[in-house]
């Protein structure tokens, strides 16, 4: 609520003033405190804890997500670099704890007689896996705003504890998803040198990931490898170079396989950007690996599969990079006027999109897409 008034010019109808605007970073230091304490003392509560854990989840995610006049890296409430490691510290620390309450409850479920035991240590390892996301987004949403400031804290306090979780079928699947995001958001906004380090461990994470002979058929795992895998063609796309023929051939299985239902619509989206990034977009690293015909197959599964819906960081980077393939006429060929139907199409979807409120691209995109869609009418 406190974001509001740092984001707005009105809260219930009235003028925000000067000594409002700064109530968020006057409160976010103690409110994010004062939640981590309170979950240290409820340790005997696993309801609490959840209901705690989620609280600082909204609370710093809210804090990551208000962008003051919309501007990239004005938020409106930031921990310093020294509050923010203390939080990590704090997290990490109740994430251990976390994970080992699920060591001991698989422990406990293997040695179980009975269908009834086993169903009381499922529900056990369920409470304690909603407590462990949003623990983990918190950590997540403090790396983000911290960018490259945040690097030293990655190197010291999480690369030790969570990197050892990355792989490993032995290893507790949740676990693995966890470090798998948070390996993600490092490479994504730490900064290069920080992606050039820590990309090759992510990528052990993201293959096993994405093996299903490894990953236990768990879709959130699969998905932040994906998403990994991704990240890593942007910022550090030697790092993958090895394995090029094997991940293209697994995101274009998937995105031809399509989602199979709900749960699996983030995964399916993600492997579209994660393709279209390593070999269809204007600077993707990769699309030398492919014959001319597999090049026109994933161009075409990239335009079929276009707008992106579901994370609106993926869509926004997307929108822009189509923008700049119609401008070079590469899903607008002359003649083809299948293509350029379908091209104006996605455009006017993501148009239609933010029209009513879902920020598919940023304005300028948009305008883009206006004026192209303007000239290919008059041609």
């Amino acid at each position: 609520a406190a974001c509001a008034y740092g984001l707005k010019k009105e809260v219930g109808g009235k003028p925000v003033t000067a000594q409002q605007k700064i109530l968020p970073q006057q409160l976010f230091g103690t409110i994010c405190n004062t939640i981590v304490k309170q979950l240290s003392e409820e340790r005997s509560d696993p309801e609490t804890m959840v209901s705690l854990a989620d609280a600082l989840s909204e609370v710093t995610g809210s804090a990551y997500l208000g962008l003051i006049d919309d501007v990239p890296g004005k938020y409106v409430a930031k921990l310093s670099e020294r509050e923010g490691r203390q939080l990590v510290v704090n997290l990490t620390t109740l994430v251990g704890e976390c994970l080992e309450r699920r060591r001991k409850l698989f422990e406990g479920m293997g040695l179980a007689e009975d269908e009834d035991e086993v169903a009381e240590y499922e529900e056990a390892l369920a409470a304690e896996s909603e407590l462990l996301t949003p623990l983990v987004d918190s950590i997540g949403y403090t790396l983000k705003s911290g960018g490259e400031s945040f690097s030293s804290t990655f190197d010291t306090i999480i690369a030790p504890s969570f990197g050892k979780m990355l792989i490993g079928a032995g290893v507790d699947v949740r676990a693995r998803f966890a470090s798998v995001c948070l390996f993600d958001d490092c490479v994504e906004h730490c900064g290069k040198d920080s992606a050039n380090k820590h990309a090759p461990m992510l990528l052990q994470g993201a293959l096993e990931g994405i093996d299903d002979s490894k990953n236990h058929g768990d879709t959130d795992l699969k998905q932040a490898s994906v998403y990994g895998i991704a990240q890593i063609t942007r910022f550090a796309p030697h790092v993958l170079a090895a394995h090029v023929k094997g991940v293209l051939g697994y995101l274009v299985n998937l995105v031809q396989a399509g989602a199979k239902d709900e749960d699996e619509i983030f995964l399916f989206e993600n492997a579209v950007s994660a393709l279209a990034s390593m070999v269809v977009f204007k600077k993707a690293p990769f699309a030398k690996a492919l014959s001319d015909a597999e090049l026109a197959n994933a161009k075409e599964l990239v335009l079929k599969n276009f707008p992106l819906r579901e994370d609106e960081t993926e869509a926004h980077l997307c929108h822009e990079n189509l923008a700049d393939m119609v401008e070079i006429g590469e899903f607008c060929v002359v003649g083809d006027e299948e293509r350029v139907l379908r091209t104006m199409k996605t455009m006017s979807g993501v148009l239609l999109a933010v029209e009513e409120g879902t920020s598919l691209a940023a304005p300028s995109t948009c305008a883009r897409f206006a004026e192209l869609m303007h000239k290919l009418q008059s041609n």
